[in-house]
This record gives structure tokens, sequence and C-alpha cells, in this order.
């Protein structure tokens, strides 16, 4: 069996900073290097999805607020969160949210983000 394969080659995507519109794509949990919630958002108009990461924590105040940053949006997106939220309702909603560049402390490149308190569903 081999092994081999051929790079492929793709140009670089310039999302402008600024406000976007997009649908939610997919809801994935990842645990390294921590818990987080990510949401993978479509932009309208571009070949691009970019993704936005909640820590893993529900939490809500006694008079049913939300007290973390994924009850936040989630509430945002039109979530009831006083109760077993199922986060596959989320994906496919028009959502709007703010991008900004950052720049990589890894390698230097610059690459678009998406502002975590930004993101809300498109009423």
């Amino acid at each position: 069996m081999s092994l081999k394969m051929k790079p492929q080659i793709s140009e670089k995507i310039e999302i402008p900073q600024g406000k976007h519109t997009g649908v939610i794509a997919k809801i994935e949990n990842r645990t390294t290097p921590y818990n987080y919630t990510d949401i993978f958002i479509k932009v309208d108009g571009l070949d691009a999805t970019l993704k936005v990461g909640y820590p893993t924590i529900l939490q809500v105040t006694a008079d049913k607020k939300p007290a973390s940053k994924l009850a936040s949006v989630l509430v945002r997106l039109g979530l009831d969160i006083n109760k077993e939220v199922d986060l596959e309702k989320a994906v496919g909603l028009k959502v709007e949210f703010v991008s900004f560049d950052k720049i990589s402390e890894k390698n230097g490149n610059t690459y678009a983000t998406i502002a975590p308190e930004s993101v809300k569903k498109l009423w």
C-alpha cells in the first residue's frame, strides 16, 4: 500500500474585517487542549468557513439568565438554555458576526477570526 500524496495548492481567501452574515455549518466539541464547543460558520459570498469557540460550560443564574459565554451565544441564537439544549438545532441558522484579523503566535501568519460576543441569529 502506497502512502504517497501530492500537495493541494490553494490560494489564500481574504476575509475583510467587519460585519458579515453566514450560516452555521456544524457544531463540534473538542477537548484538546481544553474543552470547547466550536461553531463553524460558512461565510456568505465567500468560499470560506470560520470557527469560533466557547468554553463548554452551560451555566445560568438563579433567575435563568446566561452566566457563561456558551449560554450567552445560545440565547443570541434563539435557543432555550433553561432546559437540555440540542445544539444541532442551531445548524443551518442564518447568523451575523464580526470578523477581525489576528496574527498567529505559532507562525506569524495573519488569519481571520470571529469576535465570540458578536455571533447572533438573523431574525
